[in-house]
């Protein structure tokens, strides 16, 4: 073919793309083909399972909060304390203080000036009162004195009316009067509440792990000011799938391992969650460790073993990463087994019974048979029958 005649192909081309209309096998452009998911691959392995099972655990503590100030105003007073290099510091993360202890206070002149006219409007609604209490005797004197003369026709109905009247009017000045002590005795209780809480205390002895107010700030209502935690005592939390729960009980003794601490640690099972984690299928269970010492920390990771007895019957287990939810069955698991037909691979999903967990693997009951090609990873990006690229 000629350079002309090329060239004069590509400009058909170019019209007819203009007119909208498609070359079939013209050669004017090609799609080009789509690329293929890349997936790992691995087979289906036998497993002996060890005596007991064994979880990871970390520590925390027995309890954490958050200290804020309730009375807002300038922070005029922090904790200070001593220092390893001898001088004095305000309180701060790594300082264990007691129970009870003023941790930091804002100003207090503005909440005792709000005392001190809180009491100054008590007083005054108690000479209020004396003072109703006086008129309603002498109302009471005048009112007994109208009703005999009264009763007796030696007084008029105008004036017995009147004497009535002001009897009435002065009970009403009483009942007043004893409103208004009230109202003054619960704002001197509450500007007495307000000065109280312009201090910030210890909860419980524990140590302080974050401070957020310096000398002069000015905190607000609720201004966060100090995290405590209580470590006299600490918990360690770990998941179990359902079949071991009839393994363990509140109270149960449990030793546990530590990688920073040498010996081995004793706690009790205080608390066993009564519903799965929705996502993982697992429950959570604390157990509970006397820490008198403060040996253990926060965030420290150990391990302990549930169950005790010989090597359980070997099982089928993947990887966790191979598991897949079903295509078919709500709440199932399936996996993506791999298929050869003229020269290409295919993943086609399988559905599948699961079983116990052993670290990132898990027990396939049914479903699958040993040495089977399964995808490891990738499987939740994969459709069932794409084509896929497998790499070891």
């Amino acid at each position: 073919m000629s350079i002309m005649t090329v060239t004069s192909s590509y400009r058909w081309c170019a019209l007819l793309a203009m007119c909208g209309i498609t070359l079939a096998g013209g050669g004017c452009s090609r799609t080009p083909a789509p690329s293929l998911q890349v997936v790992n691959v691995g087979t289906v392995q036998q497993y002996t399972p060890d005596a007991g099972q064994k979880f990871s655990t970390s520590i925390s503590a027995f309890a954490q909060v958050d200290l804020a100030f309730k009375s807002g105003g300038l922070v005029e007073n922090i904790l200070q304390v001593k220092g390893d290099d001898g001088r004095t510091r305000p309180v701060g993360v790594g300082d264990k203080v007691s129970a009870g202890t003023e941790l930091a206070r804002v100003r207090l002149s503005d909440y005792e000036l709000r005392v001190q006219a809180a009491q100054a409007a008590l007083e005054q609604a108690k000479a209020q009162l004396a003072s109703a209490q006086a008129n309603r005797e002498d109302a009471k004197f005048n009112y007994d004195r109208a009703t005999s003369l009264y009763q007796t026709a030696s007084l008029t109905k105008p004036d017995y009316d009147r004497a009535v009247q002001q009897y009435t009017s002065a009970v009403a000045s009483v009942q007043a009067a004893e409103a208004g002590i009230a109202n003054a005795q619960s704002d001197l209780d509450t500007a007495k509440l307000a000065l109280h809480d312009t201090a910030i205390r210890a909860p419980f002895s524990g140590w302080i792990v974050a401070r957020y107010i310096e000398l002069g700030m000015l905190a607000g209502n609720n201004t966060r000011a100090f995290t405590m935690v209580d470590t006299r005592r600490v918990k360690a939390t770990f998941a179990v799938p359902d079949y071991t729960l009839s393994e363990i009980r509140l109270g149960q003794r449990q030793e546990l391992r530590l990688d920073t601490v040498r010996e081995t640690v004793h706690g009790r099972v205080t608390a066993i969650s009564q519903v799965a984690d929705p996502s993982s299928r697992v429950f959570s269970v604390e157990i509970t460790i006397d820490n008198p010492k403060d040996t253990l920390r926060p965030g420290m990771i150990g391990s302990l073993t549930i169950g005790q007895g010989y090597p359980g019957p070997p099982c089928l287990v993947v990887p966790l990463s191979a598991i897949t939810s079903s295509k078919d069955i709500a709440n199932g698991f399936a996996v993506f087994l791999l298929e050869e037909s003229a020269g290409k691979t295919y993943a086609r999903s399988h559905d599948v019974k699961v079983g116990r967990t052993f670290g990132n693997s898990i027990e396939v009951v049914s479903g699958l048979a040993e040495d089977q090609w399964i995808v490891v990873a990738g499987g939740s990006f994969l459709s069932d029958g794409q084509e896929v690229r497998v790499i070891p």
